[in-house]
């Protein structure tokens, strides 16, 4: 169950689809099956980018350089666990965890955002979809 092996599959079956029905086929899919998900999806709480929503902010109230920091890496190859901590001009801003290390410097950011006071949740509008 493992979001990368998830999306691994769904590739893989997208891209037999569209072998053996081509473009429209796959985008009948999309948008019949997926895209009717995406807004409660986007809701959800964990989902959001809160990398770039912290670099924005940052940014925006001047108040230093971000970096990313690779604490630990455990576990076996398969099923390795990283952690990651935010530093703010050297300062620890917050620290995440995650089965690869995109998903720890998101949860990093998320909690680096929370510590900054700043409302997380509810990041992403709501998305149309037409057939």
């Amino acid at each position: 169950m493992r979001p990368s092996i998830l999306a691994d599959a769904l590739e893989a079956v997208l891209g037999a689809v569209y072998l053996d029905g081509g473009y429209n086929a796959v985008r009948r899919i999309v948008v019949r099956r997926l895209m009717r998900e995406l807004p409660s999806v986007t809701r959800t709480p964990g989902y959001g980018n809160y990398k770039s929503m912290l670099l924005e902010h940052v940014q925006k109230q001047k108040l230093g350089r971000l970096v990313y920091n690779t604490k630990k890496e455990e576990g076996p190859d398969h099923e390795k666990t990283f952690t990651v901590e935010v530093l703010l001009e050297r300062q620890v801003l917050g620290e995440g965890a995650g089965y690869s290390k995109k998903q720890a410097q998101q949860e990093a950011a998320r909690a680096s955002l929370v510590e900054l006071g700043i409302e997380v949740e509810g990041l992403v509008a709501d998305t149309e979809v037409e057939e």
